[in-house]
């Protein structure tokens, strides 16, 4: 899993305040491909995302960014090749939305981010592309939570779009705040950047919406890998109910996509 493209963890070991958080956890996200890590409350799913983040040092094991070691990359390095939306991106500053769209242009390496025809035509072109079309002027703490989760998934996007290529796109929960139609676009849009050639992961807590946008499944619980895989495989009644530790049936169906319902 040290690709030279894309991002893999390997062997990973994690620990918050004394709790093993991760243990010896293994991934691969590639181009051209959507990766989703799924499991119940507390499994590792964050905790790993931010570990590929760099925001968090694993106490064992190795993270690669483009084939090398993620800490010989700088900062600013490191955000010119990956973007990242966390679940809670706090922002005390009353700015216009257009403004903390455009900050991705400037973690991505463009330091002309806040002026040029060009720079505004992607901002504005990104915001329609996740429904915020007339909103660029509108003060970021006058949006709803589902708004401002657009906002951000619109500067990561940016940002993955302006990044070195393969640009690497990590999602924290992206579709917690979204009502259904937001839900659906969201992920629609995870899946163009793959298919455009990105290497994306995303963190899902509903099961049947693997399906709708990934090519492979991490699933965590407790911190260990339960199955790192197809999505195939992933829809097994048992698999799954051991690691939500509550009954769960799946029904294959033939003209549909494996249905996740309770047992």
């Amino acid at each position: 899993m040290t690709a030279d493209s894309g991002m893999a963890a390997q062997g990973v070991w994690l620990h918050r305040g004394g709790r093993r958080v991760l243990e010896d956890v293994s991934v691969g996200i590639e181009p051209g491909t959507v990766t989703a890590v799924a499991g119940p409350n507390g499994s590792g799913k964050s905790s790993l995302l931010a570990v590929l983040a760099g925001d968090l040092l694993p106490a064992a094991g190795r993270v690669h960014l483009h084939g090398r070691a993620l800490n010989q990359w700088s900062d600013r390095e490191q955000a010119c090749r990956r973007a990242v939306m966390l679940q809670d991106s706090v922002l005390a500053f009353d700015l216009p939305v257009a403004t903390v769209v455009a900050l991705g242009l400037v973690f991505s390496g463009d330091v002309d981010a806040f002026s040029g025809k060009e720079v505004a035509a992607s901002v504005a072109d990104v915001l329609a592309e996740v429904g915020l079309a007339n909103m660029a002027e509108r003060p970021y703490t006058r949006l709803s939570g589902g708004e401002r989760q657009r906002v951000h998934l619109a500067r990561a996007l940016i940002q993955c779009r302006r990044a070195l290529p393969p640009g690497c796109l990590l999602l924290d929960e992206p579709t917690a705040s979204l009502d259904l139609k937001y839900q659906r676009e969201l992920l629609r849009l995870a899946r163009a950047e793959a298919d455009h050639g990105a290497a994306v992961m995303l963190i899902l807590h509903d099961l049947n919406q693997v399906t709708a946008v990934a090519d492979r499944v991490l699933l965590l619980a407790e911190g260990r890998t339960r199955y790192w895989g197809d999505v195939a495989g992933f829809f097994d009644a048992d698999l799954l109910s051991r690691a939500y530790d509550t009954p769960l049936d799946v029904l294959h169906r033939t003209s549909a996509p494996p249905l996740v319902v309770w047992g």
